[in-house]
C-alpha cells in the first residue's frame, strides 16, 4: 500500500476524486491537515483503530456532509483566518418549533401556560418568553411543557412565545404568539348578613363564611340615618358594633376582600336600631332593722349582667328626697331623725345609664329603742385552765335579755391589730345581752410573734371540718366548748392579711369580711362593710364582702355546725397599726349597734 503525506489541498482533491470514482472514502471527524491518505478503495485518515467515516455524495459546495455511525458532520474545504486548515465540525440540527402553546388558567398576577412536547431525543429545555404591553421580554427555562408565570401585573396584556433548545445549543424558532391578561380573582359577595342582637349602643351582627382560600378579611360598613359610613375590618364572620347612638336606625353592609386586595361587591343592606336595655324594677325592698337615727334596708338582686348600681332614695315626712348609690342589695341609712316617718324607694341603673322605675314605697321610723348603757357585770374566766394554752375569756353581761356576741382576737400571733382591738373591747359597756371577748386566743403564738408557735399547728385549721369531727387540740376544744356553753348567737373573729384583697396579683384576703351564709348573716355583714367603706377613698383599699370562711376555721365550724352567725374580719397589715385597730373596733361597734347592744 502506497502512503502519501498530503497537504490540505491534496487531501481535498483525493476526497473529491474518491467521491467521483464511487469509492467509499473513510475519514475521521478531526482536522485533516498532515494526515496519511491511502489510495485503496477504502481510504483511511488517521489510525486504523478509529471508526470509519462515510462521505455523502452531495458535496459540490465548500462543505461536505459526513456521517460517522449516523452522526452528521460538516467538512469545510476552504481555509479562513479563523480556521487555518479545513476541519471536520458537527452538523447541528435545530429542534422543531414547539406547538400548541396555550394559556391554561388566568389568576391573580399569574398566567399558567402549557404546550406540546417535542419529539427530539437530545432536547435540553424550552425557553418561555413573555412581556407586558409596552414592556420588554423576560425569559424562563424549563424542561417541562408547562409553567406558572407569577408576579405579573393585573390588567396588563401579556405576549407569550416558546422555543425549544437542544443539548448542542441549537434552538428552534419561537412559536406563534399567545396573548393573555392576568387579573385578580374577585371574592363572592358575602351572604346571610343579619343582626344577632340589639343592645345598649350596640349591634351584634354575623354573616356566612366565604369559600375562597385566599380571603384576607371582611369589611363591615355601617352608618346612622343621615350620617356617613364607617368601616371595620375583621377576619371573622361576626362583629359587635359598640358606641352607637341609641334610637338611630343604622344601615349595615359587608364585603369580602382577597389577599391581593380584590374586593367583592357589598351584600344587601340590613337595618337595625340600637337601644338601651332598661333594668327591671328591683323587688323585695324591706326594712331589716330600725335603730337610733338609723334604718337598715335590703332588696332582691337584679338579674341583669350590665347593672352598674342601685339608687336608694329616702325622705322624712314633709322633707325632700336624698339618694345614695350602692352596688350591693342592702344599705344602712344613718344620721336620720328619730320619730320621723321616712319614705324609701330603690331603682336599678345599667352601665349605660338606663334606669328602671322606682319600686313601691316602703315606710319606717327610726327610734332610739336602745336602753341607756348601764354598769355591766364583767367576769373573767380562764379557758384551758392548768394547761400551757390557758387564756382569759371576758364575759360582759348587761343583766338584760339580748343576743350573745363573741369577739375573738389573737388566733394568729402575728396579727397584732386583731388582739390589740380585742383588748380594748374587753372594756366595753353594753346595754343588753352578753358580750364575750377572747382577746388573746393563742398566747403561745402571740409571745412568739408568729402565726403559730414553733412546733404547733395552725389554730385556725384545728376546728371541726365535719359534724362528727371533734376539735383537734386542747385549745380549740376549749374555745369551741365555750361557744356551746354560752349559746353564742354572733361571732366575729379578728384577723389580718398581708395585702389588699382587691390587688389583682395577690392571694391575700386583707380588707374583707368573710361570713358563713346562714340565718340572714349577709345583711348585717353588708351593713358593716358599707359603714367601713364610707371613710375609705382609695378603691382597692375598700372592704369586700366574701362568703364561706375556710374549712377548719373557727368561724366556719361555728357557723356550719353550731348555727352561729359567724364571720371573719380581715384588715390589711399595710396601714399603720392605729388605723387597722380602728377598722377592727369599728366593725365590732357596727355589729353591736345593729343589735342594739351599745
Amino acid at each position: 500500500m502506497q502512503k502519501v503525506r498530503a497537504t490540505f489541498s491534496s487531501c481535498l482533491a483525493v476526497l473529491i476524486i474518491g467521491v467521483l470514482a464511487g469509492y467509499a472514502v473513510m475519514l475521521l471527524p478531526q482536522y485533516a491537515e498532515g494526515e496519511t491518505i491511502s489510495s485503496s478503495p477504502t481510504i483511511t485518515i488517521g489510525s486504523p483503530a478509529q471508526q470509519p467515516v462515510r462521505i455523502d455524495a452531495n458535496s459540490s459546495s465548500e462543505a461536505i456532509t459526513i456521517r460517522v455511525n449516523g452522526v452528521p458532520y460538516t467538512y469545510y474545504t476552504t481555509v479562513s483566518k479563523s480556521t487555518p486548515s479545513p476541519a471536520l465540525k458537527p452538523l447541528v440540527t435545530a429542534p422543531k418549533v414547539p406547538t400548541g402553546l396555550r394559556v391554561v388558567s388566568i389568576g391573580d398576577g399569574q398566567l399558567d401556560v402549557a404546550w406540546n412536547k417535542n419529539s427530539e431525543s437530545d432536547l435540553k429545555h424550552y425557553r418561555l418568553a413573555y412581556k407586558p404591553a409596552g414592556g420588554s421580554y423576560k425569559s424562563v427555562f424549563t424542561t417541562g411543557t408547562s409553567y406558572s408565570l407569577t408576579g405579573l401585573e393585573n390588567g396588563k396584556k401579556y405576549t407569550l412565545k416558546v422555543k425549544a433548545i437542544s443539548n448542542s445549543g441549537a434552538d428552534s424558532s419561537y412559536c406563534s404568539f399567545v396573548y393573555a391578561t392576568p387579573k385578580a380573582t374577585v371574592p363572592s359577595v358575602p351572604k346571610g348578613l343579619k343582626v344577632v342582637s340589639v343592645g345598649d349602643g350596640q349591634l351584634d351582627v354575623a354573616w356566612n363564611k366565604n369559600s375562597e382560600s385566599d380571603l384576607k378579611h371582611y369589611r363591615l360598613a355601617y352608618k346612622p340615618a343621615g350620617g356617613s359610613y364607617k368601616s371595620v375590618f375583621t377576619t371573622g364572620t361576626s362583629y359587635s358594633l359598640t358606641g352607637l347612638e341609641n334610637g338611630k336606625k343604622y344601615t349595615l353592609k359587608v364585603k369580602a376582600i382577597s389577599n391581593s386586595g380584590a374586593d367583592s361587591s357589598y351584600c344587601s343592606f340590613v337595618y337595625a336600631t340600637p337601644k338601651a336595655t332598661v333594668p327591671s324594677v328591683p323587688k323585695g325592698l324591706k326594712v331589716v332593722s330600725v335603730g337610733d337615727g338609723q334604718l337598715d334596708v335590703a332588696w332582691n338582686k337584679n338579674s341583669e349582667s350590665d347593672l352598674k348600681h342601685y339608687r336608694l332614695a329616702y325622705k322624712p315626712a314633709g322633707g325632700s328626697y336624698k339618694s345614695v348609690f350602692t352596688t350591693g342589695t342592702s344599705y344602712s341609712l344613718t344620721g336620720l331623725e328619730n320619730g320621723k316617718k321616712y319614705t324609701l324607694k330603690v331603682k336599678a341603673i345599667s352601665n349605660s345609664g338606663a334606669e328602671s322605675s322606682y319600686c313601691s314605697f316602703v315606710y319606717a321610723t327610726p327610734v332610739n329603742s336602745s336602753p341607756s348603757p348601764s354598769e355591766s357585770k364583767v367576769e373573767v374566766k380562764t379557758l384551758a385552765p392548768g394547761t400551757k394554752y390557758a387564756t382569759p375569756l371576758y364575759v360582759i353581761n348587761s343583766g338584760k335579755p339580748g343576743p350573745v356576741v363573741m369577739v375573738v382576737g389573737g388566733v394568729h400571733g402575728n396579727e397584732k391589730a386583731g388582739y390589740t382591738a380585742a383588748r380594748k373591747i374587753t372594756e366595753y359597756q353594753i346595754s343588753r345581752g352578753t358580750l364575750l371577748v377572747l382577746p388573746e386566743a393563742n398566747q403561745l403564738a402571740i409571745k412568739a410573734g408568729r402565726r403559730a408557735a414553733s412546733g404547733y399547728s395552725d389554730l385556725n385549721r384545728s376546728f371541726p371540718q365535719t359534724s362528727s369531727q371533734a376539735p383537734k387540740t386542747a385549745l380549740s376544744r376549749a374555745i369551741f366548748n365555750a361557744i356551746k356553753e354560752h349559746k353564742v348567737d354572733w361571732l366575729i373573729d379578728l384577723h389580718e392579711g398581708y395585702d389588699y384583697y382587691k390587688n389583682s396579683n395577690t392571694s391575700s384576703v386583707g380588707q374583707t369580711l368573710i361570713y358563713y351564709p346562714a340565718n340572714s348573716t349577709r345583711t348585717t355583714a353588708q351593713a358593716i362593710v358599707n359603714d367601713l367603706n364610707k371613710g375609705i377613698k382609695t378603691s382597692n383599699q375598700k372592704f369586700t364582702l366574701l362568703r364561706y370562711p375556710v374549712k377548719g376555721s373557727l368561724a366556719r365550724a361555728a357557723g356550719e355546725y353550731l348555727g352561729v352567725r359567724a364571720m371573719i374580719f380581715e384588715t390589711c397589715s399595710k396601714p399603720a397599726l392605729s388605723t387597722r385597730v380602728n377598722y377592727q373596733t369599728q366593725a365590732v361597734n357596727k355589729l353591736l349597734n345593729t343589735l342594739n347592744m351599745r
